[in-house]
């Protein structure tokens, strides 16, 4: 670890030209490091990609702020709950770092239909619904379509399955 460090900070030194974007880079490395071994070591939940990043990319605040998903950028990005999450701008950022719990897909950003079924199940940036005050997406529309038939009660089964499945989940590691 102390050697890509290093080279990185060499890097960015002999070319003043891409130091900014080596920073940027070193930045979002840092995050997902960090975020992968906070993810770890609290036995969290979150879906995310293979650099830690949640939503696919996509900014959570948007989906509050404008009632739909924007693909956030790299140049906002916020660790939280062992994830990394973009956001379309610096006020998004500013608002999910004020209040993450707020902003934050439940149930890890997993499909809540799949949840409340005692299971986990990638999720669709467009099958969504604000419920309770709280974000909660589905693997897609027809499943999100089967959810809202009866939302309460498919939301007190997830609420009741989750904790098994970040448990269940922190035995395998």
């Amino acid at each position: 670890m102390r050697q890509i460090l290093s080279s990185f900070i060499a890097l960015a030194l002999s070319r003043p030209g891409h130091r900014r974007k080596v920073k940027r880079r070193i930045s979002i490395g840092l995050l997902a490091i960090a975020a992968f071994a906070a993810n770890l070591l609290a036995g969290e939940l979150v879906n995310v990609d293979q650099n830690g990043v949640a939503l696919q990319g996509y900014d959570p605040v948007t989906y509050f702020t404008d009632g739909q998903p924007a693909k956030g950028s790299q140049e906002f990005a916020a660790s939280y709950n062992g994830a990394i999450y973009y956001f379309a701008s610096a006020e998004h950022k500013a608002q999910f770092e004020k209040e993450p719990g707020k902003y934050a897909p439940l149930f890890g950003g997993y499909c809540a239909f799949a949840v409340s079924r005692g299971a986990t199940a990638p999720i669709s940036v467009d099958a969504f619904q604000i419920l309770h005050g709280q974000l909660v997406l589905q693997k897609n529309k027809d499943i999100l379509k089967r959810w809202q038939e009866d939302s309460e009660s498919n939301f007190q089964k997830a609420e009741a399955n989750w904790p098994r499945i970040v448990q269940k989940n922190a035995e395998k590691k």
